[in-house]
């Protein structure tokens, strides 16, 4: 499939940017050399190509994206990322992004995917493997997505990218939509695959269950089968069921140790999911401790524990309050600060700052849904209940997400 990049109206002229952007691209690029093969990589995939000399210099507007690298060592397939940055601004004082339109948001609300994750006996997660860049960009627009590439061989050349590239402001809604052309095209001939695209994706990201292995092998299926028909593969299938992971080829899966430490278990959507027992964590990152601690220290250990659902609020709220009373006109910073020291230290050491909470409930018939709220004189809290009936005298209930508010 072929997309063009969303203009705005009469957009303003783009300056020169090959040479600050080549300076900044080839300072980077020059310190790792596997930076440089994973970008090598993309003109084997004839995902770029080098520019022929006679194009160098067109009479139309060009703009080279500077490059830098993003190491992702939960990654098992991709450790090196080469990221593009079409924010960068060129001698016009204007960059790619601020030329585009970014699109609506087409994909689900973040907290609502992991939600519907939680519903199902069998949990399935999986991922688009190069999404962006199995979308074709139209020629017309390649020159505004120009690279420098240094060369196993020394040589520097000029490169343009002709596929839809990360760091574009425009990508995300463009791959979003790409998809959703794909559901329209096939939606009466493969209808559950479809709805799964459109609910159950998180632009290239599938968190979804079932409750039984037949229909999620199905399900599995028919979404490989929906999205080879645009060049796309679903890989990295993980889920609890054993029965459905020996069912899927094992080139699809994902690369898992079973001696992982918790903190390092491959997540859903951010949140950690342990499939041997099914269950989901957050991982607290360890506290460093510097001689003065700042407001700014204080936000970016609160900002540290990435928790949607809200799974361990009782503990980030407590950094929320606190950092909201640094900021009181007159307030002792010194005693706010060594109060979130000693509230963070009493969890003990990081191994063991990981609460673990069930992924999966009963079937819906035997639930029923409630809330509370929890009011304090410093915050309040309201968790989404489930509640299941066990017999006619017990019954068990389980938090779902929970919002919290410093007051």
């Amino acid at each position: 499939m072929t997309v063009s990049l969303p203009f705005k109206k009469d957009p303003p002229p783009l300056g020169d940017s090959r040479r600050h952007h080549n300076e900044r691209s080839l300072k980077a690029k020059g310190k790792l050399q596997a930076f440089d093969s994973a970008l090598q990589e993309y003109l084997t995939l004839s995902h770029a190509h080098v520019i022929p000399p006679p194009e160098l210099h067109p009479s139309h507007d060009v703009y080279y994206l500077p490059v830098h690298r993003v190491f992702k060592d939960s990654s098992s397939t991709t450790k090196i990322c080469p990221v593009f940055d079409a924010s960068a601004k060129s001698t016009s004082g204007h960059s790619l992004n601020d030329l585009l339109e970014i699109g609506p948001i087409l994909y689900p609300h973040l907290a609502d995917v992991p939600f519907k994750f939680r519903q199902h006996r069998i949990g399935l997660t999986s991922d688009i493997s190069k999404m962006f860049r199995e979308i074709l960009l139209d020629t017309r627009h390649q020159d505004f997505h120009r690279f420098i590439l240094r060369q196993a061989n020394g040589q520097v050349v000029d490169c343009r990218m002709a596929r839809v590239t990360f760091g574009v402001a425009s990508s995300p809604y463009l791959a979003t939509q790409t998809l959703r052309f794909l559901v329209q095209q096939f939606k009466d001939t493969i209808p559950r695959a479809a709805e799964a695209i459109l609910d159950e994706f998180y632009v290239d990201d599938f968190v979804a269950g079932t409750d039984s292995v037949e229909e999620a092998d199905s399900l599995r299926n028919e979404l490989c089968d929906l999205l080879s028909k645009a060049g796309m593969t679903l890989r990295k299938w993980r889920s609890n069921s054993n029965d459905f992971m020996s069912h899927t080829p094992a080139h699809l899966r994902e690369e898992t140790s079973t001696e992982l430490f918790l903190s390092q278990s491959p997540k859903a959507l951010g949140i950690h999911w342990d499939t041997q027992h099914d269950n989901l964590f957050i991982s607290v990152p360890e506290l460093t401790t510097p001689k003065i601690i700042s407001k700014r220290h204080v936000a970016s250990v609160s900002a540290g524990v990435f928790d949607i659902l809200g799974l361990y609020s009782p503990v980030t709220i407590m950094a929320r309050i606190i950092l909201q009373d640094t900021w009181t006109p007159g307030a002792d910073n010194s005693s706010g600060t060594n109060l979130f020291l000693r509230i963070y230290n009493q969890h003990g050491p990081p191994g063991h700052r990981n609460s673990h909470f069930s992924r999966n409930t009963p079937s819906q018939d035997d639930i029923s849904q409630g809330q509370l709220c929890f009011s304090a004189s410093m915050a309040f809290r309201t968790p989404p209940l489930w509640r299941m009936e066990l017999s006619s005298t017990c019954a068990r209930c389980r938090k779902m997400a929970a919002l919290t508010r410093p007051w």
